[in-house]
């Protein structure tokens, strides 16, 4: 009894301290004004804490725990999630104190200012023809796959094994497709948007349902369920970063609104059973399943495989170094172990966890330590930035989009956060509409 309530204290004391710090570097947890550390740190309590705190506690009823070789790590990953949620805020205060942001007044400032608009009739005309582009790519690649997806969610197939199709479809996709398609096509609907609240004009209106459709279809082109959520709600933080906030009144519903989108998702797959229970579902996958994926990430690592020592990097990166290993991520090398019987059927893919996890698996605690430090470094030095850049409708989809991908990347893993070759062509293809369109205008090349 002595040990559960020293549990609880500390359970409690930890997420409040961590709760305050993150505060201080975001200058709000108000999530109607939400930002890439207020987002992160959401994620990292309902994907990761409240899981691990659960597991830490005693509560083992989710079926996967009982695949956990040693309890003593459930504690230990416990331990060491607790050292990340409050030496990461604390890494990025330290940022902002450097460059002298008061996070609380520079952030308010920034909503409160007015959004600034040039070359815009330029900016169409490219995003424009650039959107013609990706769209024809999309249109091969459904070709290619022989149906769209959606429909297939919408009118089932009695026939169709989703886990066989996910396969299918992942050895199908090219990494052309991947850039252009699922990568450009949600960029550009996410940048007409923002222009489409700011110059309230007809044709980016149009070129926004286009986008907004197109993005839709290929967002489930795997079946799966979460990237349509997440893809809608960085709508929500354009909408933050262009108006100062929304009310609460509103954004609530909005959240239900999302909520319900994951809920109709499972029971167009027919999976309505227990759909409320927290160990099953969309509540099951939120609450444990990253939660549990990170236990196995420590746990495995523990207990006697060896580290991977930086193996998880990009192949990009191990070649620059000159490491002759072969590039394997821990989510492959934890799914191999956990959920062999899925390697063996031929529909496993990778258990990805916080990037604690892959952190821990590469190496060990030191790793923990210094992935800690470097994500307060890389979100601090981001958000500063943020802060100090003109507020545009180029700068503010970008950063909408980077505090949506940063957040939820998070909680996939930590090797993509040295080296992401998306992320570079997230602000590689913003970079060229901001300039081209300037080029433009100097040589007086404009839309009539």
């Amino acid at each position: 009894m002595d040990i559960i309530f020293f549990k609880l204290i500390l359970i409690f004391s930890g997420v409040a301290l961590s709760a305050y710090l993150f505060y201080k570097a975001a200058g709000t947890l108000m999530p109607n004004k939400l930002n890439l550390i207020s987002y992160t740190f959401y994620l990292i309590i309902l994907q990761a804490y409240i899981g691990v705190s659960l597991a830490y506690l005693g509560d083992r009823k989710h079926y996967m725990i009982g695949y956990i070789i040693e309890d003593k790590n459930i504690d230990k990953t416990f331990y060491l999630l607790l050292f990340t949620i409050i030496a990461m805020p604390l890494t990025i205060l330290l940022i902002e104190k450097i460059f002298k942001v008061d996070a609380k007044r520079d952030y308010d400032i920034y909503l409160k200012k007015e959004v600034e608009t040039s070359n815009e009739k330029n900016v169409f005309l490219i995003t424009a023809a650039l959107s013609a582009f990706c769209i024809m790519v999309m249109t091969y690649m459904f070709l290619r796959i022989g149906y769209i997806p959606i429909f297939k969610l919408i009118f089932k197939d009695p026939n169709l094994d989703l886990a066989l199709e996910r396969i299918r479809i992942s050895n199908i996709t090219s990494y052309v497709a991947n850039i252009f398609v699922l990568t450009f096509i949600p960029m550009l609907s996410y940048l007409a948007f923002t222009f489409c609240m700011t110059v309230k004009d007809k044709k980016w209106k149009i070129l926004f349902s286009i986008l907004f459709i197109s993005s839709l279809l290929i967002k489930t082109y795997n079946f799966a369920k979460a990237p349509v959520v997440f893809y809608l709600f960085v709508f929500i933080i354009i909408y933050i970063y262009v108006k100062g906030g929304i009310k609460l009144k509103f954004f609530a519903p909005l959240i239900v609104f999302l909520g319900a989108i994951i809920f109709a998702m499972y029971a167009l797959n027919g999976r309505l059973n227990n759909i409320f229970s927290i160990y099953e579902g969309p509540l099951g996958r939120t609450i444990y399943t990253q939660a549990v994926t990170l236990m196995f990430h420590i746990d495995l690592f523990t207990s006697g495989v060896p580290l991977l020592m930086g193996r998880s990097f990009s192949p990009s990166i191990l070649h620059f170094l000159g490491v002759g290993k072969s590039h394997v991520r821990s989510g492959k090398v934890v799914m191999g172990y956990y959920g062999s019987r899925n390697v063996y059927k031929g529909i496993a893919g990778v258990m990805n966890a916080m990037f604690v996890g892959e952190a821990f698996a590469n190496f060990g605690v030191k790793g923990v330590v210094f992935a800690a430090i470097y994500m307060g470094i890389l979100f601090g030095g981001i958000f500063v930035i943020f802060l100090k850049c003109k507020k545009d409708p180029i700068n503010i989809t970008l950063f909408a989009v980077l505090t949506s991908n940063f957040a939820i990347a998070s909680q996939g893993g930590f090797c993509d956060f040295i080296y992401s070759s998306s992320t570079i062509s997230i602000v590689g293809l913003l970079l060229f509409i901001k300039y081209s369109s300037v080029i433009f205008n100097k040589f007086n090349i404009k839309i009539n």
